[in-house]
């Protein structure tokens, strides 16, 4: 599909593969970059307040995955914390579990950065928009080169 650019036809459709191929590299980016995973330990016969602590860290709607003292672990997202007990739907299944934090070793909860995730969507536009005008460029000069 030739795109006229300057006064210049050009095929829209060479340039895809690449621009796909960047795209592709961009999500995989942003998907991994901007995300962190936090470890959080429960100490089996904390106080109250220590078990606050560790239960304030985790909120409803989180995707935490849940190591028991048994070493089975889970997936869960979150329906409700208490200061005993962890409740939630099991990731795969969907089936409702409530975990008591006594019986939890470890708890791992990923959180996304809006700071890294806004300067790696900045950089990489930046890049994309770079990518496109070297193409462009690169073309414009081919066509420049044939024309007497």
């Amino acid at each position: 599909m030739p795109v006229s650019f300057v006064g210049f036809d050009i095929d829209v459709a060479q340039m895809n593969p690449t621009l796909t191929r960047m795209v592709a590299i961009a999500a995989a980016i942003v998907l991994s970059a901007c995300t962190t995973l936090q470890t959080i330990n429960p100490v089996v016969g904390t106080t109250p307040s220590q078990r606050e602590e560790v239960t304030g860290a985790i909120h409803a709607g989180d995707r935490i995955e849940v190591t028991g003292t048994d070493g089975q672990t889970r997936k869960i997202i979150v329906t409700d914390v208490t200061p005993v007990e962890i409740s939630g739907d099991v990731v795969d299944s969907g089936v409702a579990v409530k975990l008591p934090i006594s019986e939890i070793s470890k708890i791992d909860k990923a959180n996304v950065s809006g700071w890294k995730t806004t300067g790696l969507v900045v950089t990489l536009t930046a890049a994309t928009a770079l990518a496109i005008a070297a193409v462009l460029a690169s073309r414009l000069l081919a066509l420049e080169a044939r024309s007497p």
